[in-house]
């Protein structure tokens, strides 16, 4: 059981997701009523607040709105939106709700480490159809004004979108554009399709690419190739020096040779050679090191998940990253997936 144990650690990452397919995920949005106060549970004031609250959205009060008065805590400027998680990242109280809940499901108040919370289940996923009016078409607020029109009197979207759109790849599908995932930071074209009804249209929405009319569309509507790929299966290998975070007591290089290390490294990676034999070979993450330094599925913006490794999500598959600067060590990473 040990062995086990440890192969699901990391020095890079906290939790590891080795399993063939990615893990499942669900979102969430938040009223944070009151926070924490080390060594005091909550006062009845703020037990009172935090049932006012939830009285509120059961009696049908906007989620938002009520996160507006009421919530204290950081994802309130987002409507309360926390994002999208895997199992294990969120407080255990949060997780245990959102992995039980149906969609728009909401959780009594739960008493947490952090406060007093009430969590909703939200929709992970929604669809979109898009017809763009690029900032060089001459009248285009006017044509996509116009265009406006004859959805509200019942044109058919897919067939302005292949006449009109100027973003011709999506234009060419009818207006198929994305299915988006939730994310705490979601804006212009995301933010507006979430808020949308299915079947319903919104617009024109300004962007610094001009003028989108949108339409929300069963995600069943829309190819899976067009889903955000938030997902990567990652190796990395980590090159420690004598005072890196976790290094080994008998670790003796420092930190000019283990940069030299990395870099040759690097080369012969680009020169073919294996990464995994790599890995099992120079990891100086002992664990890593056993599993030939596989990360697993990485979720793109995951708490969990170092921003520094954010950079994979940007490399094609299968070319490793620059050399990576961590508490622990050089690090090399590579998308495989």
């Amino acid at each position: 059981m040990l062995s086990l144990v440890l192969l699901l650690q990391s020095l890079v990452l906290p939790r590891l997701y080795l399993d063939e397919a990615p893990p499942e995920t669900r979102a969430a949005r938040v009223i944070v009523v009151a926070t924490a106060t080390r060594g005091a549970p909550p006062g009845e004031a703020e037990r009172a607040k935090a049932a006012r609250a939830l009285a509120e959205v059961r009696a049908g009060v906007p989620f938002e709105s009520v996160v507006a008065r009421s919530s204290s805590g950081p994802s309130k400027p987002f409507d309360g939106v926390l994002g999208t998680f895997t199992r294990g990242v969120l407080l255990p109280e949060l997780d245990e709700f959102l992995f039980s809940a149906e969609v728009d499901a909401l959780s009594p108040v739960l008493e947490t480490d952090a406060g007093l919370q009430i969590v909703q289940r939200i929709e992970r996923d929604a669809a979109c159809a898009m017809i763009q009016i690029g900032v060089a078409h001459e009248g285009g607020r006017e044509l996509a004004q116009k265009l406006r029109a004859e959805l509200d009197a019942g044109a058919d979207f897919a067939a302005l979108a292949r006449k009109h759109s100027d973003e011709r790849v999506s234009g060419e599908r009818g207006g198929l554009y994305r299915i988006f995932e939730r994310s705490p930071h979601d804006a212009l074209l995301k933010k507006a399709t979430f808020e949308l009804a299915i079947g319903a249209h919104a617009g024109p929405l300004e962007t610094p690419l001009g003028w989108h009319l949108i339409r929300r569309l069963p995600i069943e509507a829309v190819p899976a190739s067009l889903r955000e790929s938030n997902f990567a299966r990652v190796r990395a290998f980590t090159v420690a020096w004598s005072r890196a975070r976790g290094a080994s007591p008998s670790m003796r290089r420092n930190q000019d040779e283990a940069r030299i290390l990395a870099e040759d490294l690097r080369r012969r990676l680009q020169n073919g050679e294996d990464m995994e034999a790599i890995a099992r070979c120079y990891d100086d993450d002992p664990i890593g090191r056993a599993r030939g330094g596989d990360l697993g599925w990485v979720l793109r913006r995951s708490p969990i998940v170092p921003s520094w490794l954010d950079v994979v999500f940007l490399m094609p598959l299968g070319q490793p990253t620059e050399i990576l600067a961590t508490d622990f060590g050089w690090v090399i990473a590579r998308r495989e997936r």
